[in-house]
């Protein structure tokens, strides 16, 4: 199983290549989302979001080609990362067509491990820990 929190990839990021027309080589940036009114200008394909420049991912490289489609796995890498996140929550807070509760409570307000299975509740009734076999 991937373990998406080892890459401290953000849920509100995208990465884009910049080439720079003077011999610089392409430059992989990270741009976190930002309003429009605090700055944040619409980058790549999404024109409803707006970002503004995080940091360099990978500094200038020179490559002797135009943006291919293994130069744009990389930059769906956080995409990706988001989606195993969302699909996870999803699995864990479903039993089939049923959510998931806390056997104690019975909140909907809990947590996943997914490195040991466990769930643990996050309400403010109590503080219960479980495990649930996710397949």
């Amino acid at each position: 199983m991937i373990d998406t929190d080892r890459y401290n990839i953000d849920d509100d990021v995208v990465w884009i290549w910049n080439d720079y027309p003077d011999d610089e080589g392409w430059v992989l940036w990270e741009y976190k989302e930002c309003p429009a009114e605090k700055g944040g200008y619409p980058v790549g394909n999404d024109r409803n979001k707006t970002y503004e420049p995080r940091h360099q991912v990978l500094p200038s490289l020179i490559f002797e080609c135009k943006i291919d489609e293994r130069m744009n796995a990389i930059t769906d890498l956080p995409l990706i990362i988001q989606e195993v996140r969302r699909l996870r929550s999803y699995i864990a807070h479903h039993d089939g067509d049923v959510y998931r509760q806390c056997p104690e409570c019975g909140s909907l307000d809990f947590t996943f491990r997914f490195d040991d299975e466990g769930m643990h509740c996050d309400c403010d009734a109590c503080d219960n820990e479980w495990k649930v076999k996710i397949e």
